[in-house]
């Protein structure tokens, strides 16, 4: 499938008139009618990238939208992405930008992005295990958070789903998600930046509450420091 869409976590397309509200939503009903007739067939996304239609973007914007939409499409079970262009051959924002520039090699933001995803996330011992859509006062947005699981230990991303523009959205908040708990903790920006985090962890019997933990409109992962249980 070529699933190019608006938001990275909204359903296909550009169009209102679409029956589904969210990209997993629009997978699952795809997977149910496969399945039908093969359930050993798998979806691929063999054509992604980052549409800079309205000539809004920026490497930035393209970095969270490439990196917000390569973790939904995990979630909701897509076996591989290709990406349209991975070169950026012309010297501006392009209709797709690539990854690196042709000439210079320079990597592009969402070069980190995604390279630091997948130094995160890639291991086949980290499993995918649910999504928790969080809607806060304190926060215009919704907070998406997706939890996987490593052995006996819990990973954390999560992002608010905000529009995709080019600022930078940054702040703190405290978080509290039932039946994930950790002992210490560890905060990684997958843009690179720094994110001089003070987060700590509040245990109660249900859950860890973490605390001053960072946030915006892209990922943060967070997992068990190392040396922790």
């Amino acid at each position: 499938i070529h699933p190019y869409r608006a938001s990275p976590e909204g359903s296909l397309g550009f169009s209102s008139k679409t029956r589904f509200e969210t990209f997993e939503e629009e997978i699952q009903c795809l997977r149910e009618q496969i399945d039908r007739h093969n359930d050993e067939i798998d979806i691929w996304d063999t054509e992604s990238g980052y549409i800079n239609y309205k000539k809004k973007g920026s490497s930035f914007a393209q970095a969270k939208y490439l990196s917000r939409s390569m973790l939904v499409e995990h979630a909701a079970g897509i076996k591989g992405i290709a990406y349209f262009k991975l070169t950026q051959t012309e010297p501006g924002s392009s209709l797709f930008g690539g990854l690196i520039y042709s000439g210079t090699r320079k990597k592009r933001q969402a070069f980190t992005a995604l390279k630091n995803i997948s130094r995160l996330l890639g291991d086949e011992s980290i499993v995918f295990q649910r999504t928790e859509i969080i809607k806060r006062d304190d926060l215009n947005y919704p907070l998406r958070v997706d939890i996987y699981s490593k052995g006996k230990s819990q990973i954390i991303v999560y992002w608010i789903i905000r529009p995709i523009d080019n600022k930078k959205i940054d702040g703190k908040i405290d978080l509290r998600i039932d039946g994930v708990n950790f002992e210490e903790i560890e905060v990684y920006d997958v843009m690179g930046f720094d994110l001089k985090s003070e987060a700590w962890v509040m245990r109660t019997e249900k859950a860890s509450v973490l605390k001053s933990i960072p946030f915006s409109d892209y990922p943060i992962v967070i997992m068990e420091k190392k040396g922790g249980d």
